[in-house]
């Protein structure tokens, strides 16, 4: 593979947020779109779901998901 080549290649590589996304879904046995909206704010997982996150990333599940980390949908 020239260096070209390589470069092109890398085009093809998904982000490390994508990889991330789809690592948890796997994870947690869940649709990708399902963990975006995690990510988003929209919805939380449940606890289950919470606590195996916690466990794989060593953080405690206060800190991954706080009460204050759901969007307030009644503003809008």
């Amino acid at each position: 593979m020239n260096f070209r080549e390589y470069y092109q290649s890398l085009k093809y590589q998904p982000s490390p947020a994508t990889s991330f996304i789809r690592e948890i879904a796997s994870l947690c046995h869940r649709k990708e779109i399902a963990v975006r909206k995690w990510v988003a704010g929209e919805t939380l997982p449940d606890q289950n779901v919470q606590e195996k996150i916690s466990a794989f990333l060593n953080i405690p599940v206060g800190e991954l998901f706080p009460k204050s980390m759901l969007n307030d949908k009644t503003e809008e």
